[in-house]
C-alpha cells in the first residue's frame, strides 16, 4: 500500500521505515504573489499538491486572549498596523509595516523605549488570559478532516519570551542594552510573559487537532549568546516541551541559529538523545 503524505511524516519523525524522505519546498503567500502569472490558483494547498509536496499545514490559533485591567487595541489602516497597549500605568505604542514581497508585517517603532514602558508591557502580560475559542476549534477540526491524510498539521504556540523581548517589543539595540541596565524588571517582563505562554501551550497541546506545535525562534536576527539565552530562555523551552511532550502532540523547535557550535553549547548530547537545560 503506498503510504501518504501523513504517514510518510509521521514515520519520519518516530524513525520508522520510510519509502523516502518527506517533501516539503517552503512555498508560502509569497511565493504564490510573485509567481501569480504562472501559477494561477491563489490557494497554497493546491500549489503543493501541484509540485507533490508531503504537506505541513500550518493552522490558525484557536486560543483567544483577554486583557483584565487594561487593553491591547489593535487597528490596521493600509500596510500599517498599530498596537496600542493600556493600563493603569499608561501606554504603549508598537507600529508594524507590511511588506508585500515577503507577506510579513516587521515593526518599525517598538512599544518598549524606557524602563516605564517595560512596567506597562509587564503589567499588560500579568493581566492576560487565555481562553478556547470553541467556534474556532470546530472550523480547524472539520478543515483537518477535510484535508485527512494529504497532510500533516501544526499549531505554532508563539515566540519564547527572550525572542519576542528582543524581535517585536524593544528594538535590537534597546533590547540588550536593558538586559544590562534593567536586568530585574527585563526578567519580570519575561517570567510575566513565560507564564501566558506556558498556559497558551497546556490548551493547545490539549486540544491541537494537528500533530505538531512549534515554537519558533529567529535566533540568527539576533545578537544573543549562548550564555544569555540559557540564562534567560532556556528553562522556558524546557517547560514548554515537558508540556509537549507530555500530550499526544510532537514538540518542533524551529530555531535559527548561526552556528551548529550553539547547539551544542546550549545542551548535552548523549546516545542520540538530547538533555535540556544543561551545557556540554
Amino acid at each position: 500500500m503506498e503510504i501518504t503524505p501523513k504517514g510518510r511524516w509521521l514515520a519520519a519523525v518516530n524513525f520508522k521505515p520510510i519509502d523516502r524522505l518527506p517533501f516539503w519546498p517552503k512555498f508560502d503567500d509569497a511565493y504564490i504573489n510573485k509567481y501569480s502569472s504562472f501559477f494561477k490558483s491563489s490557494d497554497l494547498y493546491d500549489m503543493h499538491k501541484w509540485v507533490g509536496s508531503d504537506q505541513h499545514i500550518w493552522l490558525p490559533s484557536f486560543i483567544k486572549e483577554e486583557v483584565r485591567d487594561g487593553s491591547v487595541n489593535i487597528s490596521v489602516k493600509g500596510s500599517t498596523r498599530k498596537t496600542e497597549f493600556i493600563t493603569k500605568s499608561g501606554r504603549a505604542l508598537m507600529v508594524e509595516n507590511f511588506d508585500g514581497p515577503s507577506q510579513s508585517w516587521h515593526p518599525t517603532e517598538h512599544p518598549i523605549k524606557s524602563e516605564e514602558d517595560i512596567k506597562i508591557l509587564t503589567e499588560v502580560y500579568e493581566n492576560t488570559t487565555v481562553k478556547l475559542d470553541k467556534e474556532k476549534l470546530g472550523e480547524i477540526k472539520d478543515y483537518v478532516n477535510k484535508i485527512g491524510e494529504d497532510a500533516v498539521f501544526a499549531e505554532v504556540a508563539g515566540v519564547s519570551p527572550l525572542m519576542y523581548f528582543i524581535q517585536m517589543l524593544a528594538s535590537m539595540v534597546d533590547s540588550h542594552m536593558m538586559l544590562f541596565d534593567s536586568e530585574e524588571i527585563v526578567a519580570e517582563l519575561l517570567d510575566s510573559m513565560h507564564k501566558v505562554l506556558l498556559k497558551k501551550i497546556e490548551m493547545i497541546s490539549e486540544h491541537n487537532p494537528g500533530e505538531f506545535i512549534y515554537l519558533l525562534e529567529n535566533t540568527s536576527t539576533t545578537l544573543v549568546s549562548p550564555d544569555q539565552y540559557r540564562k534567560y530562555n532556556l528553562k522556558h523551552i524546557c517547560e514548554y516541551g515537558d508540556i509537549i511532550e507530555g500530550s499526544d502532540n510532537y514538540y518542533m523547535w524551529g530555531i535559527y541559529l548561526t552556528s551548529v557550535h550553539t547547539i551544542y553549547s546550549l545542551f548535552t548530547f548523549k546516545n542520540d538523545t538530547i538533555s535540556c537545560g544543561h551545557s556540554s
